[in-house]
């Protein structure tokens, strides 16, 4: 009973695409992806690309593998789940002489698997990110033939980094084709004369032969590394083949091998590379409300105002400046250096305010240029005025 409720759980696992064990595949060669294209919309960021893994088991539909995207930054993490994409591989990927696999052939290396609906597609709304973070996004696959679900990182070498502005969101898509190393993971890859498949556009040929069986046909070399992406080119809208420069290398194994290089332009498939660098992360930087203001030096008795000389913005650019809380008073009455702190939301700044003294001057005055009646305006009481003749007598 026991074991047929473990069975259960594992089937209903299946079925949900929910596998137990995760396992992490950094190698290309095991789990082949590609992303074919990312795009910010207006609602948020799309992801469409294909990925299988090779020599594993036939992959058909929803009965055999589905997809899912994670996202996973330093405070937090989330998945969101693939639809898949009518994209097949099959004929792409078949090595010439290998019979065709059966439907239930599991970890084979010697027949062709069939490889359809192997492509995904996700739209992750803004709404689903946090600002000030950065997300790593990694690819899962969910095989419900092996029963366990596995995880790579994304690599999309790219022209340029992607961004977008959204309410008060900043977003970027980044690495570009600059933080990116290729590194060829295959023995026979052929140099192609273009950004095409070798059975387009040929082989690059060379004048001297280095064996009877290949001739002077042109092979990357097993475990070369490329750091210089020169340009990025699209295959059938399915293969990215990487313009780089390459060198002639020696004649091993019966074929002429190339690595990188100056001399001449080759061109590496994505499909048979392994991506080292910078890995696909997305960005979201929040705009932080600003304040403006500087340290002002006024005169002993000017009337001083807080907000004079000052702007602030909200986190939207929307003028803030009556929204502003002030700590600390200033008396202007009172020579001295004082701190003033203004705050919007959970910005603060804070500048020094200078009340400059000013110098005390003192005139004598003869009694006789003036009458006792023009100080009416000061007279309040009679003590007072009791002073003032004391002062004019005094004179």
């Amino acid at each position: 009973m026991k074991q047929t409720l473990v069975i259960l759980i594992c089937l209903i696992a299946m079925v949900r695409g929910v596998e137990a064990d995760t396992i992490d595949v950094d190698d290309r060669s095991l789990f082949s992806y590609e992303i074919r294209n990312v795009q910010m919309t207006d609602t948020g960021i799309s992801i469409e690309g294909w990925g299988m893994l090779l020599e594993s088991h036939n992959f058909f539909g929803e009965k055999t593998h589905n997809y899912q995207l994670e996202f996973v930054g330093e405070k937090e993490r989330f998945m969101v789940p693939a639809k898949l994409k009518p994209i097949s591989l099959t004929s792409f990927m078949a090595y010439r002489g290998y019979p065709k696999c059966s439907g239930s052939a599991k970890n084979e290396n010697r027949c062709n698997y069939e490889f359809n609906n192997v492509g995904f597609f996700a739209l992750i709304p803004y709404e689903k990110f946090s600002p000030d973070e950065s997300y790593t996004v990694y690819l899962v696959l969910n095989s419900k033939v092996m029963g366990q679900s596995y995880r790579t990182p994304l690599f999309y070498p790219n022209e340029s980094n992607l961004q977008k502005k959204i309410g008060n969101k900043n977003f970027k898509v980044s690495p570009s084709k600059e933080h990116v190393k290729l590194s060829v993971f295959y023995h026979t890859l052929v140099v192609p004369n273009g950004p095409a498949h070798s059975s387009e556009v040929g082989i690059l040929n060379q004048s001297k032969r280095c064996s009877v069986s290949y001739g002077g046909l042109s092979y990357y070399k097993e475990g070369s590394s490329f750091s210089n992406i020169r340009k990025i080119h699209q295959y059938n809208n399915l293969i990215t083949y990487f313009e780089v420069g390459i060198d002639e290398g020696d004649c091993d194994g019966l074929r002429w091998r190339f690595s990188e290089g100056n001399s001449m332009i080759g061109y590496l498939p994505s499909n048979f590379v392994n991506y080292s660098g910078r890995p696909l992360i997305i960005d979201v930087v929040a705009d932080k409300p600003r304040i403006i203001a500087y340290d002002r030096i006024i005169d002993q008795y000017d009337n001083f105002d807080h907000l004079e000389g000052v702007d602030a913005y909200n986190s939207f650019g929307q003028n803030a400046k009556e929204e502003l809380k002030t700590s600390h008073a200033v008396n202007s009455r009172i020579p001295g250096k004082y701190p003033l702190c203004l705050s919007l939301e959970n910005v603060e700044k804070c500048v020094v305010i200078t009340v400059r003294e000013v110098e005390t001057t003192f005139r004598y005055l003869h009694p006789k240029v003036f009458n006792l009646e023009d100080f009416n305006l000061w007279k309040r009481n009679d003590s007072f005025r009791m002073f003032l003749e004391q002062i004019m007598n005094d004179s």
